[in-house]
């Protein structure tokens, strides 16, 4: 290899050390925040009503709700499984919802369903992120089939 290479190839070896370093420095200073709560609203084109699951993590607490033109009622209600919101929260942390756009829409569809998430951290700080038509990859958030599997796995039933 000859010297400019050679200087080329130190140079971008310095600079993956250097991205990395920041990575690993930036995920201790900014460490990832646990839910204490996650409110998800769906409602489909077709239907006048909405299904609301309200899981409280602190509680332990799961609440379905559906509402429709004559009113809302409160469908099941039961408790989570302190293991399996430990395992939820592990899981979420790989998912980066604070990076999460306000708004994912699919502009090719006109009839479909919408959901809205609020996701409250254990600091206070309050995420919300709404999906319009979202029913494939291209135009949901970045590893929204995770959280998703994750959720299902901890209400045992499909949220979204």
């Amino acid at each position: 290899m000859n010297k400019g290479r050679w200087r080329m190839a130190a140079a971008v070896a310095a600079l993956l050390v250097a991205a990395g370093v920041y990575v690993v420095v930036k995920m201790l200073m900014d460490p990832p925040v646990a839910i204490s709560k996650i409110d998800v609203t769906h409602s489909a084109f077709d239907n006048d009503g909405k299904r609301q699951f309200v899981i409280d993590l602190d509680q332990g607490s799961v609440t379905e709700f559906e509402s429709s033109a004559l009113g809302a009622k409160q469908t099941d209600s039961k408790t989570l499984d302190p293991a399996a919101i430990a395992a939820f929260q592990d899981q979420v942390v790989r998912v980066g919802l604070s990076s999460w756009k306000d708004t994912y829409r699919d502009p090719n569809i006109a009839d479909g369903g919408m959901w809205t998430l609020v996701v409250t951290f254990a600091n206070g700080q309050i995420k919300t992120v709404t999906g319009i038509n979202v029913y494939t990859e291209w135009v949901q958030p970045p590893r929204f089939s995770i959280f998703a599997d994750a959720l299902k796995t901890l209400v045992g039933r499909d949220v979204f």
